[in-house]
């Protein structure tokens, strides 16, 4: 899970280095979106999965 998260991460960061370079700011906020969702995702299936381990 957590290297599934870093490769968003790394792909996200080198979209957003590609788009500010380009002056793409749809692209800027795409990216943007698509981290906060990633970080939603992440957190939401480890507590998801906290729940099932404990319970």
């Amino acid at each position: 899970m957590i290297l599934l998260f870093y490769h968003d991460y790394k792909i996200a960061t080198l979209y957003l280095i590609r788009s500010v370079a380009a002056r793409n700011h749809i692209g800027v906020y795409l990216v943007l979106i698509r981290l906060i969702f990633a970080t939603y995702k992440a957190l939401h299936n480890y507590t998801f999965n906290q729940f099932i381990y404990y319970s």
